[in-house]
């Protein structure tokens, strides 16, 4: 083979594996636009109905079923419910791994008894000014300012975070932050001026372990994160006002995480068997039918983009409608 031919084959085949790419990846641009194009009230009534594949539990060997999911957390009752359980799963052995690790460092740093870490909820919440969109980034950029402050202070924490929203007295709409982290003993009257500081004047509370029962406690704490991530939309009334409400929030948050963690929080991986959480086997998978497009070319389905713009109440929950 002449050196003129070996550079050609090498062309010929780099030139078939940019193709290859490309209409993978067209592939997947298509796909992605067809189920952007789908009503959520569509994908919603889909949910859980069609098989996805067969596991087995490598703890217990039972196996299950499982069924395709929509994954519109905010308003499928069936995927919040399933995100909430799955994340309690995670967060009990996770946030008992950090208490133990924090504990034993504190005492073999030989230091006073009594002030080790104790696991703490905090709420943050800032004055209500109309905009859900622009309390929830006051908090946002608030938490920023207040864990520098308080990384100074008593040294970085794990923690981990989640976004609740309700109606609010005003019944004008607030968004609101909860927070698990570990502290040492720490005057919660500093930390609420700094929090006040830290959010310009418009930080409203800055609450510490409200309810008893969860306090210090990682399994009771698991289980009020978990509630708190799975409400979406069901706390509010079915009526006009409260669609409105739910639209704004769902806009305010589109793109964005409704829970975060510090870097490294998790101990536990994502999937785990829902009967022993334990790992589970792969035992027989089928990939999600895809939409077809019409005869005149056109996918099926109103154009949508991006988060809906209104919801209407229905008998059977909140709707999203463009």
């Amino acid at each position: 083979m002449s050196e003129d031919q070996f550079v050609d084959e090498v062309e010929e085949c780099a030139t078939c594996h940019v193709r290859k790419r490309r209409l993978s990846l067209a592939k997947y641009h298509e796909g992605r636009a067809k189920k952007l194009a789908r009503d959520w009230d569509v994908i919603r009534a889909e949910c859980d109905t069609e098989h996805a594949a067969t596991i087995s539990c490598s703890g217990c060997g039972v196996v299950h079923e499982v069924n395709h999911a929509c994954h519109i957390r905010q308003a499928c009752t069936n995927c919040a419910k399933s995100w909430g359980g799955r994340t309690k799963r995670r967060l009990i052995p996770t946030l008992r791994g950090h208490m133990r690790r924090l504990k034993h460092e504190w005492n073999q740093g030989g230091r006073k008894r009594g002030d080790e870490p104790y696991l703490t909820m905090m709420t943050l919440t800032v004055r209500h000014s109309s905009d859900i969109a622009a309390d929830r980034e006051r908090i946002n950029l608030g938490w920023r300012r207040f864990r520098a402050w308080l990384w100074h202070r008593v040294g970085a924490r794990p923690f981990v975070l989640v976004w609740e929203f309700t109606p609010g007295d005003d019944g004008k709409g607030h968004p609101h932050a909860h927070v698990a982290i570990p502290l040492p003993f720490i005057e919660y009257d500093k930390c609420r001026e700094e929090w006040e500081r830290a959010t310009d004047g418009a930080g409203l509370v800055l609450d510490f372990s409200a309810n008893k029962k969860a306090k210090g406690n990682a399994k009771a704490v698991s289980a009020y994160l978990a509630k708190y991530i799975s409400k979406g939309a069901f706390s509010l009334d079915e009526n006009e006002e409260s669609a409105d409400l739910w639209c704004a929030w769902i806009s305010s948050s589109w793109g964005k995480r409704l829970l975060s963690s510090s870097r490294g929080f998790w101990l536990v991986p994502p999937s785990l068997s829902p009967c022993c959480s334990a790992r589970w086997d792969l035992l027989d998978a089928r990939p999600k039918s895809v939409l077809e497009p019409s005869e005149d070319g056109a996918s099926t389905g109103s154009e949508a983009t991006g988060p809906p713009v209104r919801v209407e109440a229905d008998g059977g929950g909140l709707s999203a409608c463009a």
